[in-house]
């Protein structure tokens, strides 16, 4: 194998992936669910929720499954890249090729990355726009290197991706 194909394989290979949430983030959360629901136990206790109609029950549990399906996105929540991918687990998977990328926002907060994730929105050619969050410094880098129209991936040297570079619109 000659360097030039060793480089390309190399090039090929790579994925970043680190948690979409940060540590400190995920501690609010669980702090907020479980004040939530340490607000709600007086009101078990004193039975005062004897009187509330099927209606506000049924109210009640989506809110709750709502609540409870967003914690555990924030808990387990990843960000893969790849060459050709953004991917992002949680309680449902979105991915989306990057050769299908027509617009690129990046979000991104110096300094307070601890609690305004960095987060990149996706416009593709098929309609609609999705949303990445990444909390670890490499995924944000690889952001910042997306919305550039570069190469996403660990190597910089090279001009970028040809697939980013022909359907990245330029700002204007």
């Amino acid at each position: 194998m000659s360097s030039e194909e060793a480089h390309a394989e190399a090039q090929s290979n790579w994925h970043i992936e680190g948690p979409s949430f940060p540590p400190l983030l995920k501690i609010l959360a669980c702090s907020l669910v479980t004040a939530l629901f340490a607000m709600a136990l007086p009101l078990i206790a004193a039975g005062s929720l004897r009187q509330i109609g099927s209606a506000a029950w049924l109210a009640i549990g989506v809110a709750v499954a709502v609540v409870l399906t967003n914690l555990w996105n924030i808990l387990t929540g990843r960000t893969r890249i790849t060459p050709e991918s953004i991917e992002q687990t949680g309680w449902r998977t979105q991915r989306v090729a990057l050769a299908e990328v027509t617009r690129v926002k990046l979000i991104l907060l110096p300094g307070l990355t601890w609690l305004v994730v960095p987060r990149i929105v996706l416009r593709t050619r098929s309609p609609g726009t999705w949303s990445f969050s990444g909390a670890t410094p490499d995924l944000a880098a690889a952001f910042a290197r997306i919305s550039l129209g570069m190469n996403p991936g660990p190597d910089t040297s090279h001009s970028g991706s040809t697939a980013l570079r022909s359907t990245v619109e330029p700002k204007d």
